[in-house]
């Protein structure tokens, strides 16, 4: 799971770079709906940069949940990408 999109890793390979020597960031955020009705958010962000990668994610309640209900998690993940792609946990914080 590397966060390069395919055509960053075209790019840096036309210009003879190493995919893995481009830093990128990405950062998203969802809402989960029930019926409708916002009850939750997602917000996920991470990078990727010199053969390491780093990821966070949050969930918390939201809404009508959220009044009657107030929970959360929280979750950081890091380790290495190889240069095949592969990507080797290093450490994970929930």
């Amino acid at each position: 799971m590397a966060l390069f999109s395919f055509p960053a890793r075209l790019l840096a390979t036309g210009l003879g770079l190493s995919a893995a020597a481009l830093p990128v960031a990405a950062a998203e955020n969802f809402d989960f709906t029930l019926a409708g009705i916002k009850v939750g958010t997602l917000t996920m962000d991470g990078s990727d940069s010199g053969g390491a990668y780093r990821a966070t994610s949050r969930i918390d309640s939201a809404g009508v949940l959220g009044v009657f209900a107030d929970f959360f998690f929280h979750g950081e993940a890091s380790g290495t990408v190889k240069a095949d792609g592969t990507v080797v946990p290093g450490r994970f914080v929930a």
